[in-house]
C-alpha cells in the first residue's frame, strides 16, 4: 500500500462503493435527503483520503504500514473523513454540544459505512500479495532445471590446501556465519547435515561460482532454489527455506535489492 498506484485504488474502490451503496440502499434515513449531497460527501472524502495519503503518510514517513498500524491509520483516515464533511456540509451551531452532537453523528455514518470497504480492499491487496509470492517461488522452483548446475561442486579446502569438504551446488540449502566459522547447512540424500568449517563468509563468497547462492545479510547466504517462502518485513523480507521450517533467514535492507533482482520480483506495496 506504499505505491501511488495502490494509493489511488484504493481510494477509487472507496468512492465507487460509498456512492453505489448510498445511491442505491440509502441507509440512515437518506431516502429523505437531497441525492445530488451523495456526491459531495463522496468526493470531500475522496479529497481528504488524497491529503492523507500523499501528503500525511510520507511526512509522517508511513510509507510501508504492518497490518496493526494500517488498521490504525485507517482509524485515523474515519477521523479525518469525518472532520473533512463535516466542515463542508454540517450547518453551524451556536453551541458547543450542538457541535459536538452533529460531528458524532457525521462520525457515526462515516465508521458506518467507510471501514468494510476500505478493509475488504486491504484484505484483497494482502491476498494478492501471498498469490503473488507463492507464484514467484513456483516460477523460482520451475525454473531452476535451467539454470542449476548439478555436478559443480562447491569445494572448501584448508589452508593448506587439503579440502574440507565438497558440495554439490543443488544440495546447499544456507550459510550462516558465526565468527570465524561458518555453518553450513545442506542436504545428503534427504537428511539436513551441518558442517562447522573456519573460513569467513567474506572469503567463502569469492569461491562461489553459482549465482544462485547468493548474500541477503551480512551473516547469511542461501540458495534461491531452496526458498520455500517469504515474507516482507519493515527493512527487507524474511526467508524461509526448504526442509528447515523453524529457521528464518533475514534479508537486511542493504541486500534488499539484490534479493528482488535475484529472484525476479515485482512485489507490489
Amino acid at each position: 500500500m506504499a505505491s501511488a498506484k495502490k494509493k489511488l485504488m484504493l481510494i477509487g474502490f472507496l468512492m465507487v462503493f460509498i456512492l453505489v451503496f448510498l445511491v442505491v440502499y440509502a441507509p440512515f434515513n437518506m431516502i429523505n435527503w437531497d441525492k445530488g449531497l451523495f456526491f459531495g460527501y463522496v468526493f470531500t472524502g475522496a479529497g481528504v483520503l488524497l491529503i492523507s495519503q500523499f501528503v500525511l503518510r510520507p511526512l509522517l514517513g508511513l510509507q510501508h504500514l504492518k497490518i496493526y498500524s494500517l488498521l490504525l491509520w485507517c482509524l485515523f483516515e474515519v477521523l479525518l473523513v469525518t472532520f473533512g464533511i463535516y466542515l463542508v456540509f454540517s450547518p453551524s451551531f451556536p453551541t458547543l454540544s450542538g457541535k459536538l452532537g452533529e460531528y458524532y453523528l457525521t462520525l457515526t455514518y462515516v465508521a458506518l459505512v467507510m471501514p468494510g470497504p476500505y478493509l475488504l480492499f486491504v484484505w484483497y491487496m494482502g491476498l494478492q500479495y501471498k498469490v503473488s509470492s507463492f507464484a514467484a517461488i513456483a516460477v523460482i522452483n520451475n525454473d531452476s532445471n535451467s539454470d542449476r548446475r548439478n555436478d559443480e561442486l562447491l569445494t572448501l579446502t584448508s589452508e593448506k590446501d587439503k579440502v574440507i569438504l565438497a558440495i554439490k551446488y543443488d544440495q546447499l540449502l544456507y550459510i550462516k556465519a558465526s565468527g570465524n566459522y561458518l555453518d553450513i547447512f545442506y542436504l545428503k540424500g534427504d537428511k539436513k547435515i551441518k558442517e562447522v568449517v573456519r573460513m569467513s563468509l567474506k572469503n567463502l563468497e569469492t569461491r562461489i561460482t553459482d549465482a544462485s547462492v547468493f548474500r541477503t545479510h551480512r551473516s547469511y547466504m542461501v540458495n534461491k532454489h531452496h526458498i520455500s517462502s517469504f515474507k516482507r518485513t519493515r527493512k527487507g523480507y524474511a526467508v524461509s527455506v526448504e526442509h528447515i521450517p523453524d529457521t528464518v533467514l533475514p534479508v537486511s535492507s542493504g541486500y534488499k535489492a539484490h534479493f528482488e533482482k535475484i529472484l525476479d520480483l515485482t512485489m507490489p506495496h
